[in-house]
């Protein structure tokens, strides 16, 4: 059983809602994210995405797009993001750790070598927001991360058609990233709770029973993730995190996840 199944096993045994928070390798720096990533392991996170910082993230809103230009202006490589996957696992950190990216990173990194890295160092699968799975790239990883035991992730979003839902469902697995609603990271609100029961109903209808349903884009409020409780799986908060992590540090980090 791998690490993502047995997590989403724990949080179904608890009764309670999954928590999948996000973090900049490098952002302020390699060490300060070394230490928030196991602030968030030790305080409640399930699964934590190490975001591999690229100059152009079209998935990402104005937080972690600033986030994401100081550590490559401190020099963060791909290479770093592989040693940040070791220490933590050397350091304890036992939870899924999922490598969020572009596929400009991974091509140019060599999608086997990529891959085969990958799982040395620890890391349970990818969220790759611009790589589809329908093209010949997109295949290529599936097949080479499934070879390697990672899991590539699924995003839907709410503007796909139903033969999409499909094709993405024969490829999901253990979890699924279900995008909220259009548009970038860390902005507000979700779509209406009508049209958000017809979108999951969809994807939940469109993939294999025991995949769960991570919801991220504009998760920021202890409110909404109450109320998505029994509507989802998982939540995902990145961009809010960043915010709390600026303003008051681990310590704040640590106080909001403890609150869920």
């Amino acid at each position: 059983m791998s690490r993502i199944e047995t997590q989403n096993e724990i949080i179904s045994e608890e009764n309670r809602i999954g928590v999948m928070t996000h973090v900049i390798v490098g952002y302020p720096n390699l060490q300060a994210t070394e230490d928030l990533v196991i602030t968030m392991a030790e305080n409640g996170a399930d699964f934590i995405e190490l975001q591999i910082p690229f100059s152009d993230p079209v998935a990402d809103g104005p937080t972690i797009l600033k986030a994401s230009q100081i550590a490559l202006d401190n020099g963060v490589t791909v290479e770093n993001a592989f040693t940040l996957a070791q220490n933590l696992r050397k350091k304890g950190v036992t939870i899924p750790l999922l490598f969020m990216t572009y596929t400009n990173i991974v091509n140019a990194y060599g999608i086997e070598k990529f891959a085969e890295k990958s799982a040395k160092v620890g890391i349970d699968g990818y969220i790759i927001p611009d790589l589809p799975f329908d093209t010949k790239e997109g295949q290529l990883l599936f097949t080479v991360s499934q070879k390697y035991s990672l899991e590539m992730i699924p995003l839907y979003a709410p503007t796909m058609n139903d033969d999409r839902y499909a094709m993405l469902g024969r490829y999901s697995q253990n979890i699924i990233y279900a995008v909220s609603r259009t548009g970038v990271t860390g902005t507000k609100g979700t779509n209406s709770e009508t049209d958000l029961d017809t979108y999951l109903h969809k994807i939940k209808n469109a993939t294999p029973v025991k995949t769960r349903i991570a919801l991220g884009f504009g998760i920021q409020s202890y409110e909404q993730i109450k109320n998505l409780k029994g509507v989802v799986d998982t939540v995902v908060i990145g961009s809010h995190l960043v915010r709390v992590f600026d303003e008051e540090g681990n310590e704040g980090v640590r106080e909001f996840l403890k609150a869920i």
